[in-house]
């Protein structure tokens, strides 16, 4: 069993071209990526959800569920000046397309693989003490048109009690089924601290690699699992490209599995943009095309280190 994590970077001047020479010697045109062998979809820091939108249209036979680490309020006031209005129509807009399964927001990549933390089982609130987070978010509701209260992200089976509340059983034993996504697209992550992005995409590794173990993420009928992560790369240059041009450095996050590097892939950002996809700047709605235009598809496959 494996899985795939696929990365978009920028180009860069300075490069290790060695690496790069040989993986191009390997590998001078990779095969055309094709996602509609992919079926459960999952997509990180989606920002104003305009390539949930994109994929939608694209590939209206897939499931996606798309996600944003920001709170409702955080994603009015980055991308729609502060209109919860406008917000809500888009994805109340959003919702009616076939391909669209859940809208999610408050969901932090660095906390993908946490276990479920006991208090928040029992109150219902994600915890103060970073340490002990778990995966939490709140969904878009389709029926309300609001987010609904903060919930576990990997779902559980539920049982009613009498006073016809729900309590969720820990995701360790009842993990929800149809949420094994087989492929996961993260663009252009970043942090808010300079120079913390490589950190963030190490720590989104190891994430990956606990879900995988925890059985969240799995190969399903031997398909790989997909991960793209489209990244603006200017001031974090020698700590991403250590990072994503040797999978030695991918490999070293995790005891449980390994990050085999299959090749590089062109831009395909006008493709999207075509489908009305816009990269935004967090801090301000403002389209960062001019930083994006030059990017590459880096795609890993996951192996688990027992198999290989």
């Amino acid at each position: 069993q494996s899985s795939v994590i696929a990365v978009a970077s920028s180009n860069q001047d300075n490069v290790d071209e060695c690496s790069l020479n040989n993986r191009r010697e390997q590998q001078l045109e990779p095969p055309v990526f094709d996602y509609q062998k992919y079926q459960k979809v999952l997509l990180l820091g989606e920002a104003d959800f305009s390539f949930a939108r994109a994929l939608a249209l694209r590939y209206p036979c897939i499931h996606i569920t798309a996600t944003e680490y920001g709170s409702g309020t955080d994603i009015a006031n980055r991308y729609f000046d502060g209109n919860s209005d406008a917000l809500g129509q888009q994805l109340s807009s959003l919702a009616r397309f076939p391909a669209i399964a859940e809208i999610v927001c408050g969901l932090n990549a660095r906390w993908l693989g946490r276990e479920d933390n006991e208090d928040f089982l029992r109150y219902g609130s994600p915890p103060e003490d970073h340490n002990n987070a778990c995966a939490t978010c709140q969904r878009w509701n389709v029926e309300t048109n609001q987010w609904d209260a903060p919930s576990l992200f990997w779902k559980t089976r539920e049982q009613e009690t009498p006073e016809n509340n729900r309590r969720a059983i820990p995701s360790t034993t009842a993990i929800d089924q149809t949420q094994h996504f087989d492929l996961i697209i993260f663009n252009f992550p970043h942090s808010n601290k300079a120079g913390r992005a490589a950190k963030l995409i190490q720590a989104l590794f190891l994430q990956l690699s606990i879900c995988v173990e925890k059985g969240r993420l799995y190969c399903h009928d031997n398909k790989p699992i997909v991960v793209e992560l489209r990244l603006r790369i200017q001031e974090n240059q020698k700590h991403v490209r250590c990072l994503y041009q040797h999978e030695q450095a991918a490999d070293r996050v995790s005891e449980y599995c390994k990050f085999d590097l299959l090749g590089v892939w062109p831009s395909d950002l006008d493709d999207w943009e075509s489908l009305g996809y816009q990269h935004k700047q967090t801090n301000r709605n403002k389209s960062c095309r001019d930083f994006t235009r030059d990017c590459q598809v880096w795609r890993w496959n996951i192996v688990k280190k027992d198999e290989s």
